[in-house]
């Protein structure tokens, strides 16, 4: 079955073809934009736009002002939002007093094993004080 392109012979030498066209070029699925330059102009244009954008422009800060015009959020609830070194912050300090939370614990049950060893110690002494006839 001839393909657009085949010659009308139905030989793939790629000459000949229907009237018109040029020899031995075939149809494609997609564009091909090192032909098109007014597409790979605009394809350049719209990237360097979006990129641009997205470099650029403070979304952060117009959201934020959108919300306070609109009565959403008030102003601590703002600078909250907009203070990311804040929020690093503290989130370091929660996990240095985790840190030392860790350390407080692990010496808390250093104490309490050593009171209890005492206390036992304790009562054994007092076992032997209250019964003198052994």
């Amino acid at each position: 079955m001839p393909r657009l392109g085949d010659s009308a012979g139905g030989d793939n030498s790629g000459a000949g073809g229907p009237p018109g066209s040029r020899s031995g070029a075939t149809a494609t699925a997609y564009p091909n934009l090192r032909r098109n330059k007014v597409a790979t102009f605009l394809y350049i244009l719209t990237m360097t736009l979006i990129l641009r954008n997205m470099f650029f422009n403070n979304y952060k800060n117009d959201a934020v002002g959108y919300l306070r015009s609109t009565g959403t959020i008030n102003d601590e609830q703002a600078g909250q939002m907009l203070s990311s070194k804040k929020s690093t912050q503290s989130r370091k300090s929660i996990a240095m007093e985790y840190e030392q939370l860790k350390k407080d614990v692990t010496q808390l049950k250093l104490t309490v094993a050593q009171l209890e060893s005492k206390l036992t110690q304790d009562k054994e002494t007092s076992l032997i004080e209250t019964n003198p006839n052994e």
